[in-house]
C-alpha cells in the first residue's frame, strides 16, 4: 500500500522545496525520499494482514500517524544534505510533540544524497542484538531506454543472504542492506527469494510488472523465523517458514529517454574564387640615337 500523507510537515521540518510537477529532483537541490515500513513485530503473514503499526516522526513533526507492515510513503521531497532526525515510535495515534510513555522503535539521524532513496525500518541481520533501523536503498529516477522500464530489488528482511530468482533464473544474491537495479524488457516477471544456494523459498512467487518508462522497486522486508538457527542446515528440502514478504512500490513514472535529434544541415556550396589576371601590356622601347 503507497501512501502520501504528512508531506507538509515532514518537508517543513526539512526546510525542502516542493517539487514542480516536471521538474527534477536535483534540479532544486532536493533528493526524493521514500519510506517503507518492514517491520514485521506481531508475526504477519502477509502485507495484507497490517499489523505493527507505528508513529512516524520527524522531530516534532508527525509523517504518519498509523504506519503498518507493508505500508509505503512517498514520494518526500527533502533538501539534498539537509540532517533530518527521524524517530518512529511504537503504535498509532503517538503525539510526536509529547510522546508520553510510547516505546522507541528508530530515533535515527538521515541525511538524504542523490536524487532518490528509500529508507527501509528494517531490523538488520547479523548482530547478536539486533535493533531496528532505517537501511538507506538508492534509487534511479531517471529516465529509461525505449521500450524498458527498471527494477529494483533490495534485501531489508531479517534473514541471510538470499538468490533473487526471475523466471526461475537466478539473477544475484544479496546480503541485508544490499539492492540491484536492472533495466527490463516490457513484461511481466515472476520472482522470487530463496535462502542462497537453496531452494527454500523466503518470500515469493511475485509477479512484477515491467511497464514501458516506469520504476518499481521490490523490498524483501520482515522476519525470517529461526533465520540464525536455520542458515546452518538449510537445504533444498528444508521446510522454512516463508514470514517475509516482497513490498511492490511504484516508485514513479521516470519516462522515456528521448533520443537527441540531429539536424543535418544542407550543405552549403561556396563559389570558388575568381582570379583575374590583368594583361600586361607590352612596353615597346624606342632607341635613343645620340648624334
Amino acid at each position: 500500500m503507497r501512501r502520501t500523507i504528512g508531506l507538509l510537515a515532514l518537508g517543513a521540518l526539512a526546510a525542502s522545496t516542493l517539487l514542480v510537477s516536471g521538474t527534477p529532483a536535483s534540479a532544486q537541490g532536493t533528493t526524493q525520499v521514500w519510506a517503507v515500513h518492514g517491520l514485521n513485530l506481531a508475526g504477519q503473514d502477509s502485507q495484507t494482514d497490517g499489523g505493527t503499526p507505528v508513529t512516524v516522526c520527524a522531530g516534532t513533526s508527525t509523517v504518519d500517524a498509523d504506519f503498518q507492515f507493508g505500508d509505503v510513503i512517498g514520494p518526500l521531497p527533502l533538501t539534498s544534505g539537509t540532517e533530518v532526525n527521524i524517530i518512529v515510535w511504537a503504535g498509532a495515534g503517538v503525539d510526536c510533540a509529547a510522546p508520553g510513555l510510547a516505546t522507541v522503535l528508530i530515533d535515527q539521524k538521515v541525511t538524504p544524497t542523490g536524487d532518490a532513496v528509500a529508507l527501509v525500518a528494517s531490523l538488520p541481520y547479523g548482530p547478536t542484538e539486533p535493533a531496528p533501523q532505517l537501511a538507506p536503498i538508492p534509487l534511479d529516477i531517471d529516465c529509461t531506454p525505449a521500450g524498458q522500464g527498471r527494477v529494483t530489488a533490495a534485501h531489508t528482511a531479517y534473514a541471510p543472504e538470499v538468490d533473487v530468482v526471475v523466471n526461475d533464473q537466478p539473477v544475484t544474491a544479496l546480503e541485508y542492506g544490499e539492492d540491484l537495479t536492472a533495466e527490463l524488457p516490457v513484461g511481466t516477471y515472476e520472482v522470487i527469494v530463496a535462502l542462497a544456494g537453496t531452494n527454500n523459498v523466503v518470500a515469493g512467487p511475485l509477479d512484477v510488472p515491467v511497464e514501458a518508462g516506469k520504476y518499481f522497486a521490490a523490498f524483501v522486508v520482515g522476519n525470517l523465523p529461526g533465520a540464525a538457527q536455520e542458515v546452518g542446515a538449510a537445504t533444498p528440502e528444508a521446510d522454512v517458514p516463508s514470514t517475509p514478504i516482497v513490498v511492490l512500490a511504484e516508485v514513479n513514472d521516470v519516462g522515456v529517454c528521448q533520443e537527441p535529434t540531429t539536424t543535418t544541415a544542407a550543405p552549403t556550396t561556396t563559389a570558388k574564387p575568381t582570379t583575374t589576371t590583368a594583361k600586361a601590356a607590352a612596353a615597346t622601347a624606342t632607341p635613343r640615337y645620340t648624334g
